[in-house]
C-alpha cells in the first residue's frame, strides 16, 4: 500500500470521526438541569433520571369553582406545584414571587399551581392570595392534607417541578425567591423544548 493511500485513509478517517463527534454533540444539550441548580436555586433538589419513572400524582384538589382536578389534567404543559397553607409565614413571603413568576411565564406551555392545603378552605385561602397582592395565580385547594403524602411533602411551603408527562423535575423545601433569574432560567430550560416543538 503506497504511503500516499494511508495518508489519505488517516485523513479520511479524522473527518469521518470529526464528524461523528459534532452529530452527537449537536443532538445533547449544552448544558443539564443539574448546570442551572445554583444561584437562588442551589436548593433545588433535582430527581434522579436513573430512578424508575413514578406514577403521576392522583390525588385531586379543587378549583375555586369547586372542580376537581388532579395532576393529569395539566398533562402537556410544565407545572410548578406550590403547596402552601395560610398559616405558613414563609408562604407569605414567598407567593408574590411566584404570582410574578406566573406573570411572565404562564402560558400554554407552563403553569404555576399553588394549591393551599389549608383546613380553613376556599375562602380564606383566597383572602390569604389577596392580602400578598397575587393577581397572576388561580386558587387551587386540597384541605386534606393527602396531596403532601404522597408527594412526600412533610414542610410547608414546599415547590415541586413536573414536566408536561407528569414526571417530577425536582423540588425546593422552603421557600424560594421564585421570580430570580435563577429561577426563570431553570424553568426556561424545561419549557424550552415545548415551544421548539410546537
Amino acid at each position: 500500500m503506497s504511503q500516499r493511500l494511508v495518508v489519505g485513509l488517516l485523513v479520511l478517517a479524522a473527518v469521518v470521526a470529526g464528524l461523528a463527534y459534532f452529530v452527537k454533540s449537536s443532538k445533547e444539550p449544552a448544558f443539564s438541569l443539574a448546570d442551572l441548580a445554583h444561584g437562588q436555586m442551589a436548593k433545588f433538589e433535582i430527581v434522579d433520571s436513573s430512578a424508575p419513572t413514578p406514577q403521576i400524582p392522583q390525588t385531586p384538589f379543587y378549583n375555586e369553582a369547586g372542580e376537581t382536578l388532579t395532576l393529569d389534567d395539566f398533562r402537556g404543559k410544565v407545572v410548578l406545584v406550590n403547596l402552601w397553607a395560610t398559616w405558613c409565614a414563609p408562604c407569605l413571603k414567598e407567593m408574590p414571587t411566584l404570582d410574578r413568576l406566573q406573570a411572565e411565564l404562564g402560558s400554554k406551555y407552563f403553569e404555576v399551581l399553588a394549591i393551599s392545603v389549608d383546613k380553613a378552605g376556599v375562602e380564606t385561602s383566597r383572602a390569604f392570595l389577596e392580602r400578598t397582592g397575587a393577581q397572576h395565580l388561580s386558587l387551587y385547594v386540597e384541605p386534606k392534607f393527602r396531596i403532601n403524602r404522597e408527594l412526600s411533602v412533610y414542610g410547608l411551603p414546599a415547590t415541586i417541578l413536573f414536566d408536561d408527562r407528569g414526571k417530577e423535575l425536582g423540588r425546593i423545601t422552603g421557600p424560594a425567591e421564585w421570580d430570580s433569574k435563577d429561577a426563570k432560567r431553570l424553568i426556561e430550560f424545561v419549557v424550552e423544548p415545548l415551544r421548539a416543538d410546537d
